[in-house]
């Protein structure tokens, strides 16, 4: 998808080619001062066709998926972002917002981080909520690059916007 980097982050938390067969879809992305923002919806008709071994229990139905991404430059290279993607299907649904940024300094130092929250409603009506983290620290240098990386994921955090 062009224009698809404003919504990539360190955990994938969108994955466009999860959507197979839109019946329409919208993205627009602008960019006004320091600050870039991407939208897209789209409505897929994949996961309510007709399969050919047994019977779709969601036949008929689609999935609508909504993501935003805002990103605001700081300096040298650096950001703050925000990740608002959602899907909704067959009474289910899953939101996720997530919270990312990147910080270059002193030319040899980086640090970047994500928390995610993810919110999930099956169709039972069970609510699932969990958290997702990650950090990283880089020290680059002519003779020498280091790295510190951690990530934390609890066991129920689901991205069904990329499942």
């Amino acid at each position: 998808m062009e224009g698809a980097d404003i919504f990539q982050t360190d955990i994938e938390a969108v994955y466009s080619r999860r959507i197979i067969d839109p019946l329409y879809g919208a993205k627009i992305t602008a960019k006004i001062g320091k600050a870039t923002f991407g939208f897209l919806n789209t409505l897929d008709e994949a996961p309510g066709r007709e399969w050919a071994e047994e019977d779709n229990p969601y036949l008929g139905k689609k999935a609508l998926f909504n993501i935003f991404r805002a990103k605001y430059d700081l300096f040298g290279n650096s950001y703050l972002g925000l990740l608002m993607p959602s899907r909704r299907f067959a009474g289910a649904s899953n939101q996720v917002l997530g919270i990312d940024g990147s910080f270059n300094f002193k030319q040899r130092y980086n640090f970047k981080f994500q928390g995610l929250g993810s919110y999930t409603t099956t169709e039972e009506g069970k609510k699932l909520r969990a958290p997702a983290f990650a950090a990283e620290f880089n020290r680059y240098s002519r003779h020498l690059s280091l790295a510190f990386l951690i990530e934390i994921y609890i066991l129920i955090f689901e991205l069904k916007l990329v499942s």
